[in-house]
């Protein structure tokens, strides 16, 4: 369903929001009718009649308009002057005592775009919107051209590079100093430390920050769109050092990656992020860390050849294979020499020793989280190189004054969330019970995995591993599915998509029929066949309101009583209008107790073709213009709506779609 709804508290432009002032002031007398008389319906059609609107004849003031827009196309300086010229004559004769109709400062905008091309358009945009004719949409939208100069937003970029590198100085500066105002003797120490974090950390900032890579960002877009300008070439320098500080911060970047994968024994990854830092830079570490990690390659290679190699009979390996086997089960111990390689691998391999690798994950999280609890931030190892373990003795006082903190630790250990380490923990449980459901190790392996999704609040896991227990209670059973079903609820409705929600839905249906949650997805499910459809828009009360172009003539035709605020000749609802499909309206009034929380009751209209592609037309420029004139209004897109007003303005909104 595509809805367009907006909330009856955002105002929008002028006319909105005296059309709101005045709806609030009504609002008083409303209630106490509403609550004297019980709303009615409206007497009389809800929608105007249809009308036969004349074709507009062209004035002289349509004549120039045309002739202006002809010549812009053909980029004719003089004849566009003429032509603006007229334009702005033939206002001031026709329309002298009326409203600016808004041509003219139109005229003036694409009469520029001939006469003054590129960077010069920026000083007559500026011209333009010293005009008072200028509508707010139009000012707007201007605004917002001349704000997104790419040499302005590049200077703007570079401002708050520099205001970022003054700002982190000041608060290095700034924090010590407020701390030691009532204990001065510690402020040497204090101050020194803070000025050796900032040191460290400006060491390791990147060679180009964030702030002047959008600014080389903006120069680049620049030098694209006006090649030959002036300022490329004066550019030219500036952005050829900050591409080298570019290069030199992927290079850094790179090599970093690199030497991470090194230390953790991935060859591959290592030579990988090498080569890519090579590219940007060449330096002596890079070959370096190239050269180690092919190095480690090769080795590995020669061990797999070295495996494939077996000089016995065939009854020895079949023997060595029943030994691996008897090893994996845990009935033997590993022996000192029988294929040790093989042996090694297949008792380290996770997809084919599920229970060896949750044994040893476990124990390896649990002495995390021992270590965690008693020492704290102490466990911490330093980040690689001098400057890292520099700041890790700066702050080693902080982290044994937090080490000390062993009771408040005991306390938040029940609720920590769960670790990357109890992760994974539990990916070799979920793989161990796959393979062996009534293991040998099967039910301590399901009762940690039980806790585990019941602490991260996963009732779906939760009910699955519960069920494959053969001692599972139906008490619990039940409970563990009344909650999954919710929380699969949940996430249906949360979907935004209507086919996927649909089929959400029905997958709570087939799995939990049983659950209160299950009912109320079937009803849900239902109700998105039967009253939803895929062609809806829906027009709430308060965007009617705040945009009356759209409920009036020009629009849907909306009967004025509908929005009134006297539920005694009827009142429309909250939910507004809907455009149901094909030439279609409902529209929701009140209930008959005038309150507006209970359901309303809905009345059908018809639109002809003419009056549906024209609402859709405005509909669509309303839109547009409340998106210029407020940035948390933006028009999203949505390609099932420009269908829908697509079809409407071609005239087959009454003809079924079958796609």
């Amino acid at each position: 369903m595509i809805r367009r709804a907006r909330p009856p508290d955002g105002l929008r432009s002028p006319s909105a929001r005296c059309a709101r002032l005045a709806a609030l002031a009504c609002l008083p007398l409303a209630s106490a009718l509403a609550c004297a008389k019980p709303a009615a319906l409206p007497e009389g059609a809800p929608i105007g009649e249809v009308r036969h609107r004349a074709p507009i004849v062209p004035d002289e003031l349509d004549h120039a308009a045309a002739d202006l827009a002809a010549a812009t196309l053909v980029a004719d300086r003089d004849r566009v002057t003429r032509a603006l010229d007229d334009l702005e004559r033939a206002e001031r004769d026709l329309r002298g005592d009326g409203p600016a109709t808004g041509l003219v400062p139109a005229g003036f905008e694409a009469a520029d775009a001939v006469r003054y091309p590129g960077r010069a358009g920026l000083a007559a945009t500026e011209l333009l919107l010293e005009r008072d004719d200028v509508d707010a949409a139009s000012r707007a939208r201007l605004e917002r051209w001349l704000a997104d100069d790419p040499l302005a937003l590049a200077q703007k970029r570079i401002g708050e590079a520099r205001f970022t590198a003054v700002a982190k100085l000041f608060n290095a500066v700034s924090e010590p100093v407020g701390r030691s105002i009532f204990s001065t003797a510690l402020l040497p120490y204090t101050l020194g430390s803070a000025l050796a974090h900032y040191s460290i950390g400006f060491a390791r900032e990147d060679a180009l920050p964030l702030q002047r890579r959008q600014a080389l960002v903006q120069w680049e877009r620049f030098a694209r769109e006006n090649p030959d300008a002036p300022e490329v070439a004066e550019l030219a320098p500036k952005v050829a050092e900050y591409q080298a500080a570019w290069r030199e911060t992927q290079a850094e970047r790179a090599q970093d990656r690199a030497e991470d994968a090194l230390g953790q024994r991935l060859p591959d990854a290592a030579w990988f992020y090498a080569r890519r830092a090579h590219r940007y830079v060449d330096s002596e570490r890079v070959r370096e860390i190239s050269q180690q990690a092919e190095a480690q390659i090769a080795e590995r290679r020669r061990a797999y050849a070295r495996t494939l190699e077996f000089g016995g009979s065939g009854d020895e390996l079949e023997r060595d294979r029943d030994t691996v086997l008897a090893v994996l089960a845990g009935r033997v111990a590993p022996p000192a020499s029988a294929m040790p390689r093989h042996l090694r691998a297949l008792e380290f391999d996770p997809d084919r020793n599920p229970w060896g690798a949750f044994e040893r994950t476990r124990s390896a999280e649990r002495w995390r989280t021992t270590r965690w609890v008693l020492f704290g931030p102490l466990t911490a190892a330093p980040e690689r190189g001098a400057l890292g373990f520099a700041d890790y003795l700066l702050d080693l006082p902080w982290r044994i004054q937090a080490a000390s903190l062993l009771p408040l630790r005991l306390l938040q250990l029940p609720w920590r969330d769960p670790t990357p380490g109890e992760s994974e923990v539990a990916v070799h449980a979920r793989r161990y019970l796959a393979d062996s459901p009534r293991g040998e190790h099967a039910e301590a392996v399901r009762d940690w995995l039980l806790a585990f999704e019941r602490s991260r609040e996963n009732w779906v896991g939760a009910l699955r591993v519960a069920e494959g227990s053969p001692g599972a209670s139906d008490a619990e059973l039940d409970v563990l599915r009344e909650r999954a079903a919710e929380q699969a609820l949940q996430v249906a409705s949360a979907e935004k998509r209507r086919d996927l929600r649909a089929q959400l839905l029905g997958n709570v249906v087939r799995t939990f029929p049983e659950t209160r949650a299950g009912a109320e997805a079937g009803r849900a499910a239902r109700e998105q066949v039967t009253v939803q459809t895929a062609h809806a828009v829906q027009l709430s009360r308060g965007f009617l309101l705040e945009n009356p172009d759209v409920a009036g003539p020009s629009g849907i035709d909306l009967s004025p009583a509908l929005l009134d605020g006297d539920p005694r000749n009827g009142e429309l609802h909250p939910d507004g209008v809907t455009l149901i499909g094909g030439n279609e309206l409902q529209i929701a009034v009140l209930a008959e107790s005038g309150d507006d929380d209970d359901p309303p009751r809905k009345l059908r209209a018809q639109l002809s073709d003419p009056d549906l592609a024209r609402l859709v037309a405005r509909l669509e420029e309303t839109s547009f213009r409340n998106s210029l004139l407020d940035s948390d209004d933006a028009l999203e897109a949505n390609a099932q709506r420009d269908v829908v007003f697509e079809r409407a303005r071609l005239g087959l909104a009454g003809d079924v779609d079958s796609r």
